[in-house]
């Protein structure tokens, strides 16, 4: 039997199979939805704690400004709790202002006022510091000025008095609000490199897709826990295949239906085509891993029951150490090079605009090569075969 018979074969099963394809439609769904709600947490609840030590009244005042950030919510804490808290990931940043924090921006002096400590995961650090720093500079620059010009004022013999000081404030609010260009909420550096970065619902969608997918294909590979029988291994050999044929040839219509699941979140998400080819050949290179991992699993659990009750396990597993759903901590250096080895983790690179083909390329065939090995190690003896 040729390959893309026995392929066709098993792919038509799975499209009859109503659990099968129910179970890709539960992953679309559930992706989608995940997705739209981790997009709306990350557009809506940006964190920052202020540690405010100032001996001053400027503090306070950088605090209220900051309250009127859209989409930036503001908590004031101790220092202790507060970097408790950036450890748990329960904010973006953490905005510690100095004691002198007053008496340096008064007297129109900006150098170290301030000190921002960014959450080890968080990817939203840059985005929650912009409108710190801004509304500092604005604070320093409405000083700065006032002392020059009451400066120059002075030598020029004409009287700057409180009230004038008070119009000019008003004055530069005011411009600062309605006038200035400066506070940008977006600024694209690079559109080359950002056409190829996904984002948005189409980013977190697939991730979670990703990591679901595997499921689908550790259970759906059910038939794998029977390559090591003799049985088997005689039928793949009368059939003209051996266990290698046997096993892409299945596995293959695994990865067809994981794949049309996957474009189908493309599309609904609103994916551009760009970022779907930006993602396309590293997510068939990602199936191609998951089916060796399949292979390993399904060949050392031995039945299915065995593996109805790992794949949950296997998923969570390499789901977390991917990095597709929480960002790896920036300390665990061990992790991110031990996570190399996990095919979401080259979903994300390429996820992130990054991709490493090479490296996935590499890590997918050790996987099958790894899963073949296994299956033929544990090749039952002929008593003891069916």
């Amino acid at each position: 039997m040729k390959w893309y018979r026995l392929f066709g074969i098993r792919l038509k099963a799975f499209l009859k199979d109503g659990f099968s394809v129910i179970i890709i439609i539960l992953a679309v769904v559930m992706a989608l939805a995940l997705g739209y709600q981790k997009l709306h947490e990350h557009e809506n609840d940006l964190t920052a704690i202020m540690v405010d030590m100032d001996r001053g009244n400027y503090g306070q005042k950088l605090t209220s400004e900051l309250r009127k950030e859209e989409n930036l919510k503001i908590y004031e804490s101790g220092r202790k709790s507060a970097m408790k808290d950036l450890a748990g990931d329960e904010a973006e940043v953490v905005v510690m202002l100095h004691e002198d924090f007053t008496e340096k921006i008064s007297g129109g002096e900006y150098s170290d006022v301030l000190d921002i400590y960014f959450a080890p995961s968080s990817a939203y650090g840059s985005t929650v510091a912009e409108p710190v720093i801004s509304n500092v500079m604005i604070m320093w620059m409405d000083e700065a000025l006032i002392s020059r010009m009451s400066d120059f004022l002075e030598k020029e013999g004409i009287a700057f008095s409180e009230e004038d000081e008070k119009a000019f404030r008003r004055e530069m609010a005011e411009i600062w609000k309605h006038g200035s260009t400066a506070k940008t909420k977006q600024i694209i550096l690079d559109t080359d490199e950002t056409e190829k970065q996904a984002s948005g619902w189409f980013a977190f969608s697939a991730a979670w897709y990703l990591v679901l997918a595997l499921f689908y294909i550790l259970i759906s590979g059910s038939w794998m826990t029977e390559l090591s029988k003799r049985s088997i291994r005689i039928r793949s050999a009368r059939e003209g295949m051996g266990t290698a044929g046997m096993f892409g040839s299945m596995g293959l219509a695994s990865a067809a239906m994981v794949f049309g699941g996957f474009i189908v979140v493309t599309v609904i998400s609103g994916g551009t085509f760009e970022m779907f080819l930006h993602t396309a050949p590293m997510m068939l290179i990602y199936l191609v891993g998951t089916l060796g991992i399949s292979l390993c699993a399904c060949t050392l659990s031995g039945s299915l029951m065995a593996l109805m009750l790992t794949a949950p396990f296997l998923t969570f597993l390499f789901g977390t150490m991917s990095g597709l759903i929480v960002p790896l901590p920036q300390w665990a250096y061990g992790l991110e090079l031990i996570s190399a080895v996990v095919p979401g983790r080259w979903m994300q690179t390429a996820l992130s605009g990054d991709p490493e083909y090479i490296k996935a390329l590499v890590f997918a065939a050790i996987w099958c090569l790894l899963g073949l090995f296994i299956c033929i190690i544990r090749k039952k003896p002929a008593d003891g075969s069916e």
